[in-house]
């Protein structure tokens, strides 16, 4: 499940024509029981999930043939990780002076 979260494996899966194949793509629908909470909270990376929805779309299964859109999509992935930690010890200064100055009024 958590490789779906990888572009480049995809974009392998998808220039072997495996995303085209109809099994496939009924295993990817039964897949979608990954999104529940008790099952989500197992993931390690849950971007997966993310690219579990989109590759239940045509459109995006075809893009993924294209090594222009995976390096793009490779790419946020990068820069979502390297940024991910920075981004949520910014959030959480906000949350605690959001609720200083709540305790304040």
């Amino acid at each position: 499940m958590q490789c779906l979260g990888n572009p480049k494996y995809l974009h392998y899966l998808a220039s072997r024509k495996t995303l085209q194949d109809p099994a496939m793509v009924a295993y990817l629908k039964y897949l979608l029981y990954w999104t529940r909470p008790e099952y989500a909270r197992l993931l390690m990376y849950p971007r997966c999930l993310w690219f579990l929805e989109q590759l239940q779309n045509d459109n995006f299964r075809e893009a993924l043939k294209s090594p222009a859109f995976v390096n793009e999509m490779d790419g946020a992935v990068i820069n979502s990780w390297l940024h991910y930690q920075k981004n949520r010890i910014r959030e959480a200064r906000e949350e605690q002076e959001a609720e200083g100055e709540k305790q304040r009024d």
